[in-house]
């Protein structure tokens, strides 16, 4: 298994990150950033030159505090 995702490996990263092509198609990336920009401004977060949504969980220094992601994501 994993030598088939060998070919996926970013050279010039750690081993541990994949690039995958069209992992999804012009369709699902515009539904997904639909999702993702109607989130209700709460969910926004601004920090310097730009904004973050955390989706799964909010980070916090005794660990992660869990969220359901979303089914839309």
């Amino acid at each position: 298994m994993l030598r088939l995702l060998d070919s996926y490996c970013v050279k010039t990263l750690p081993p541990n990150i994949l690039y995958l092509p069209d992992f999804i198609n012009e369709e699902e990336e515009q539904e997904l950033l639909k999702h993702i920009y109607s989130a209700p401004l709460p969910k926004w977060v601004s920090l310097r030159g730009r904004r973050l949504q955390n989706w799964g969980g909010i980070p916090h220094v005794k660990g992660m505090l869990v969220e359901n992601v979303p089914q839309s994501i």
